[in-house]
C-alpha cells in the first residue's frame, strides 16, 4: 500500500492509503507495510531495513523533499523507483552491514536497482564472496 509522509505526520496515528493521516517517517510507514511513499516537502529520514528493499516514491522536487537514507543492514538488493523522475533526493543509498561477510563462494553479492533516482552517496558493498573455489565471488552489482 501507499502512504504518505509528511512534517507535521504523526507515526503512531498514521494510515496506509489515507492521505488525511500522513506518517512522519518512511521507517514507521514501512513497517506498517507501506511500499509506495508519497513524500512532501522537508528533509525526511529514510529507511534501515534488514533484508531487501522494494520501494517506490513520489517527492515534491529535488530541491524540496530530501530524504536522508535508505539503507539495507544484511547485503541484501536495494530496488527504489522514483516514480516522478527525480522527484527528491536521497542523501544515502547504501547496502552495508556492521560486519564482513564470509561465505560459500559467490554468496553475498548486492545488487542495486535504481530508477529515475538523484542520489549523493551510493554507498554498496559486497562481502568477501568467501572461498576462491568457483565463480561470482562476493561483491556488488549497480
Amino acid at each position: 500500500g501507499a502512504a504518505w509522509i509528511e512534517a507535521d505526520g504523526v507515526d503512531v496515528s498514521g494510515v496506509i492509503g489515507d492521505p488525511a493521516h500522513p506518517y512522519l517517517t518512511m521507517q514507521a510507514a514501512y513497517d506498517d507495510g507501506a511500499r509506495t511513499f508519497f513524500v512532501g516537502g522537508g528533509t525526511f529520514a529514510g529507511l534501515s531495513v534488514a533484508g531487501p528493499v522494494n520501494i517506490r516514491v513520489l517527492g515534491l522536487g529535488q530541491a524540496v523533499t530530501i530524504i536522508s537514507s535508505i539503507v539495507s543492514s544484511d547485503f541484501s538488493s536495494i530496488t527504489i523507483q522514483d516514480i516522478g523522475s527525480q522527484s527528491c533526493t536521497f542523501t544515502s543509498i547504501g547496502s552495508h552491514p556492521s560486519t564482513a561477510a564470509s561465505e560459500t563462494s559467490g554468496t553475498h553479492g548486492v545488487n542495486a536497482y535504481l530508477t529515475n533516482v538523484r542520489c549523493h552517496t551510493l554507498d554498496v558493498r559486497g562481502g568477501d564472496g568467501g572461498a576462491s573455489v568457483g565463480t561470482g565471488a562476493g561483491g556488488a552489482q549497480i
